[in-house]
């Protein structure tokens, strides 16, 4: 379980650095159904939450402008792995707090983070590339459609991760299925719409 909730942590901190800390904080703090570890329980202060509430708000506007949006990508290249390796601590899916370094590395509870910061790293670099290549193609059309994508995933991702991460391969494989369909539907509509010359 721990594997399939690093994963889907990885993926949501990979596409929004915020959203995966801000809906684990607000579900420990509103709900039952998560109960931070002891060190990590400042995540869910009103004060920790409210911050988190600002960056998304300032991360969904800088994501509607391409300029603006290359900096931010720019910024967080080492925030959304960071983000992803917090949420995953946090969340208790590995060490709690780390008392005992030897244990930590000996008995493999670094993993889980490992798994989440390379996820996230790599989600995000992948999200930067179609980004760059879909502002030039579309001059900065595709800006705000493809910041709802990435925030609508983000939030699913996060969700399933926090409370049903057995769902989480089906989610990808949902994810990734829809992403082949449309590329496919696009180059298909690409073909039909060239002329043809007798």
């Amino acid at each position: 379980m721990e594997w399939l909730i690093a994963l889907g942590l990885g993926i949501a901190a990979g596409t929004n650095a915020y959203i995966p800390l801000i809906l684990l904080a607000s579900i420990a703090r509103w709900t039952d159904l998560i109960s931070l570890p002891e060190g990590w329980q400042w995540l869910e202060s009103p004060w920790t939450i409210g911050v988190l509430a600002t960056l998304i708000v300032l991360e969904m506007v800088a994501q509607r402008f391409p300029g603006v949006a290359t900096v931010s990508d720019i910024f967080q290249t080492a925030l959304r792995p960071s983000s992803a390796g917090i949420a995953v601590s946090a969340q208790g899916a590995s060490a709690a707090t780390v008392t005992d370094w030897e244990s930590f590395w000996s008995d493999g509870q670094w993993v889980p983070v490992a798994v989440a910061v390379g996820v996230a790293l790599v989600v995000h670099l992948a999200k930067v590339v179609v980004r760059v290549t879909a502002d030039a193609v579309t001059a900065g059309v595709a800006g705000g459609v493809l910041a709802g994508i990435d925030e609508g995933s983000s939030v699913m991702f996060s969700i399933t991760a926090l409370l049903l991460p057995v769902l989480i391969p089906l989610l990808l494989v949902g994810v990734l299925g829809g992403t082949w369909w449309l590329i496919r539907r696009r180059k298909r509509g690409a073909v039909t719409d060239q002329p043809i010359n007798d």
